[in-house]
């Protein structure tokens, strides 16, 4: 930073350039402040909003929330702009930027603003000149934008010239140290207005002032008044003077000493009712002692024998729940074993029967085997059966059509043939078993033809010797060990050997005769009801009873058959269920013995479980009478008589009896009885009392309940009339010290008001040090609030020494003006007192209040701008910032001449716009550019193509700078 001695004649605070990077219609520009400059350009093309960006680096804010409010950017037709509008305009893009050169005590440094997140932006704080900066922004060969211009650049400029960076997140009280104080935390580093009181207060007033350069009709009654008002308490002492005149406390206390005063006086006439009332009270607490003695007294015999009942109960209570679980358990347990007995039961009682239907299946089928087919195999049984059962299916079948009867006929007559022959060839072979078949072979041969099929040994066939070698020659390819009974082809083993025996054979024949002459009977009576069907095939009942014979007997053939087939598995079954027979029948033994213990143990338990209901009876009996006692107890006290032990004192010990007598309570009730009586009377006598005055904590509509509530208030009323002559001394002295209050008010309002009046007048000898062309005695006029000045009146009439109250319409009068003008915290204000402030000037010798022209409005602002800009900075220092002249081509040239005169002797800068060229502008402010003339080239931001540089700024002649 550039080092500057440090002298008071020193101090200079100076705005030397505005910077623009991409922001309000300019690519980049230069303008220069700290000299008068005029820009010229076409009408919305920015003019305005360049001069208003001022607004921008001035005020210590950080978003454009509340915009309308906080920088009142208007357009054409008065507009204000929203926050929408304006963030688009000034920081378009996130590479917008708007950048302030300044030269305070310390030196120079640059604050540039950034683009942020939600209509927010912050600011970089480098100290140094922005010569040093510009090559980071601006090419001026190319005229170009530096491309790579980007907050996080700046950032690093900031870290490496070791600057502050404040966000949107900063507080504005940082911000207002920051830019506002010449000392403090910064030490004044980066101040840019150096404000008397570096606060929001007169950051405000700043803020006030600065706006008139752009106000379009409302400083009179807003701008003006604030910032004034303002500037005077900024001069005064110290904070404390400030005025800030609660009257709302004031009101609020005569109100209060009013409703005192109403009270005590009440208090003073009422005294003798309350000493009457006072003197029964005392008379009935006496009462109420001595009950309550007996009533605490039959309280402690209650409570002794309610204790020795309630155990004794208690325990009789625990030894029948004992009892009874000592009962229940075994119950529940017999329930149980006796339900898994019932349920073992019924698996017995099945296992049995289907143990009894296994016996019999097998007992019948070795019956059969044993007498109908006792020289027969079983499998060879389940042939003839299949067999047998063949015949009769085709028998049923038969029957369903002539045809199929016919075709049955045949094939049973050739089934008969078949076995008569058979039957024939076994008689013969019984006859002589000679001319059996296997005779003729050896015996080897026989064994072989034995073992693979015991038919063969039946059969009774004439063969030549060729067939018979030929038999010999198969027998001799297996190989037979008789001693080990084995038959083998090669190395295969061959079913079971069995070798031939010819008595067997014939034995097998002789079991095999009968069975067959019962076929063949079979199939005779089948022949013969064929026959006999196909005669009497048409009648219908004669059919069905032959068809109902054939099922019956296809159905038993059927049920053998598979009894047969499950010949062995039930002998397997038998054994098992026979095991879970056996179980069954131990397990139930075993359930039955432990069913009898329970049954024995529940008996026992139950008997106990009775005894000691039939003890609790007994004990309920002298409970009952005991409850009534208790019921007695109640209704006393429900009197809600009885004081505490603390009120009664000592109570006389008595001797427990645990034979109540009903008669005690009895007495209590009667005592009850007559004490309520004298009570409710009291009760109404105090109560009318209480109606007529009102005591803090006591409300007279309450329900009071007993005498000790009432003791409560006794010792309220006893303090509130004991201390009634002290209260009465206390409120005279409240009254002069609230009329004092009031005394001092009035002067600080009056105060005030001369403050007003003598500041105005300052300022007004101020502005009329230099005439302007035909005006002349231009002055502020102040106009107070149109009740102020009759208030004024009113309050000296009143004696503020007195110990007495004033009237109450001097209170309401008081009260309409602060209701009417206090401000939001509830307080008067200096500004509160003013109604409005307005220009006031000699026009051709005749007096107006109101502008004829805006460039006469134009030129007093200016003035007044110039002057209250140098009352609210620090004393000894110089400002140099530029004052906003907007269309300065409505002043005339004597105007236009005055105007930058007085802005030049105070020490500022003439910062002016207007569409069109001027020469008469041009030579009296002696530096104007044109804002459309030159333009960037590659704008980044479509509307932000202007660039104004130092060297743009045209001269006339040699420009007279500030």
């Amino acid at each position: 930073m550039t080092n500057i001695s440090f002298e008071i004649q020193d101090m200079i605070y100076s705005l030397k350039r505005l910077i623009f990077v991409n922001s309000a219609n300019h690519g980049f520009s230069e303008l220069v402040l700290d000299q008068h400059l005029a820009m010229y350009g076409r009408n919305n093309g920015g003019k305005t909003a360049s001069l208003a960006s001022t607004k921008l680096v001035l005020f210590p804010e950080t978003n454009f929330s509340d915009c309308k409010s906080k920088f009142r950017f208007e357009g054409k037709g008065n507009k204000v702009y929203d926050k929408d509008d304006s963030y688009d305009f000034y920081f378009p893009d996130s590479n917008s930027f708007i950048g302030l050169e300044v030269q305070n005590r310390r030196g120079i440094f640059c604050m540039i603003l950034y683009r942020s997140s939600g209509y927010s932006y912050g600011r970089f704080f480098i100290p140094c000149e922005f010569n040093e900066l510009q090559k980071y922004f601006f090419d001026r060969e190319n005229k170009v934008v530096n491309p790579e211009l980007t907050v996080e650049l700046l950032e690093k400029l900031c870290r490496q010239y070791k600057g502050h960076r404040t966000t949107d997140k900063t507080p504005t009280s940082e911000l207002i140290s920051l830019m506002y104080g010449d000392y403090g935390k910064f030490d004044g580093l980066y101040c840019i207005v150096p404000l008397k009181d570096s606060n929001k207060t007169s950051v405000e007033a700043f803020r006030n002032i600065y706006h008139l350069a752009f106000d379009s009709g409302t400083s009179e009654i807003e701008t003006l008044p604030s910032a004034i008002a303002t500037l005077i308490e900024m001069n005064r002492t110290h904070s404390k003077q400030a005025v800030g005149v609660d009257f709302n406390k004031s009101i609020m206390e005569f109100n209060q000493l009013t409703e005192d005063k109403k009270q005590l006086t009440k208090l003073e006439n009422i005294k003798p009712d309350y000493d009457h009332i006072k003197s029964e009270f005392d008379v009935l607490i006496e009462r109420c002692k001595s009950y309550s003695i007996d009533f605490i007294q039959l309280k402690h015999q209650l409570d002794a024998n309610n204790e020795y009942y309630g155990k004794l109960g208690n325990t009789l209570q625990d030894q029948i729940k004992e009892a009874e679980s000592a009962w229940k358990i075994p119950n529940e347990q017999h329930k149980a074993l006796n339900s898994t007995f019932q349920q073992t039961t019924g698996k017995k009682d099945y296992c049995e029967r289907e143990l009894k239907k296994i016996d019999a299946d097998i007992y019948q089928i070795e019956v059969m085997l044993t007498q109908d087919y006792k020289e027969h195999q079983p499998q060879e049984v389940l042939d003839l059966l299949n067999e047998h059962l063949s015949l009769k299916q085709d028998e049923l079948k038969s029957y369903a059509s002539k045809e199929d009867t016919r075709n049955f006929l045949t094939q049973a007559i050739d089934q008969l043939r078949g076995k008569e022959n058979r039957l024939k060839s076994y008689q013969e072979i019984l006859n002589d078993s000679s001319a059996l078949t296997f005779n003729k072979f050896s015996q080897s041969t026989k064994d072989v033809f034995n073992t693979l099929n015991s038919q063969f040994s039946k059969l009774k066939i004439e063969l030549s010797d060729h067939e018979i070698a030929k038999f010999e020659d198969f027998a001799s390819l297996f190989s037979v060990d008789y001693d080990n009974r084995k038959m083998m082809l090669k190395e295969v083993l061959i079913s079971k050997f069995s070798p031939y025996d010819v008595q067997a054979t014939l034995n097998k024949i002789r079991s095999e005769v009968e069975p067959l002459i019962q076929e063949i009977s079979d199939l005779n009576k089948s022949i013969t009801n064929s026959r006999n069907i196909l005669t009497i095939y048409e009648d219908n009942k004669l059919l069905e009873a032959k068809m109902n014979e054939v099922n019956k007997d296809i159905t038993k053939t059927n049920n053998i058959i598979k009894l047969l087939k499950n010949y062995d598995t039930n002998k397997g079954n038998l054994k098992v269920k026979q095991a879970e027979f056996d179980s069954y029948c131990i397990e139930l033994i075993k359930m039955q013995d432990e069913l009898n213990k329970l049954e024995q143990l529940k008996n026992d338990n139950y008997q106990i479980f009775r005894q000691l209901e039939s003890k609790l009876n007994n004990l309920q009996n002298n409970i009952s009478k005991l409850q009534r006692m208790n019921a007695l107890y109640k209704r006393a006290e429900l009197f809600n008589l009885h004081l505490p032990s603390t009120i009664v004192g000592e109570i006389p010990e008595i001797e427990i009896d645990f034979e109540l007598k009903e008669s005690l309570a009895t007495e209590i009730i009667d005592q009850a009885s007559k004490i309520q009586s004298e009570k409710s009377k009291f009760s109404v006598e105090i109560k009318s009392l209480l109606e007529k005055i009102n005591i803090d904590g006591i409300d007279p509509f309450q329900l009071i309940h007993n005498l000790f509530d009432y003791g409560h208030i006794i010792d309220r009323l006893n303090t509130t009339f004991n201390t009634l002559g002290l209260k009465l001394i206390q409120l005279r002295t409240n009254i002069k010290q609230h009329n004092s209050m009031i005394s001092m008010q009035i002067s600080e309002i009056n105060d005030a008001h001369q403050l007003l009046e003598l500041h105005i007048e300052n300022i007004n000898t101020k502005l009329n040090k230099k005439k302007i062309s035909n005006l002349s005695n231009i002055r502020l006029k102040l106009e107070l609030k149109a009740n102020f000045t009759n208030l004024l009146n009113t309050i000296t009439k009143h004696n503020t020494v007195s110990d007495n109250l004033a009237d109450q319409t001097f209170y309401d009068e008081l009260m309409e003006f602060f209701n009417k003008h206090k401000n939001p915290q509830g307080r008067i204000e200096m500004r509160n007192l003013i109604q409005s402030i307005s220009y006031q000037y000699e026009l051709n010798n005749q007096l107006t209040t109101k502008s004829q022209s805006g460039g006469t409005t134009s030129t007093i602002k200016a003035f007044v701008l110039s002057v209250l800009l140098n009352e609210i900075k620090i004393p000894h220092s110089q400002l140099k910032m530029p004052i906003i002249v907007d269309e300065i081509s409505t002043l005339d040239q004597k105007n236009t001449t005055a105007t930058i005169a007085q802005i030049g002797e105070q020490g500022f800068s003439i910062f002016c716009a207007t569409p069109s060229y001027s020469y008469l502008v041009s030579k009296l402010v002696g530096n104007w550019v044109f804002l459309d003339k030159n333009t960037v080239k590659f704008a980044k931001v479509a509307n932000c193509i202007y660039s104004i540089l130092p060297e743009h700024v045209q001269h006339f002649g040699v420009a007279q700078n500030a």
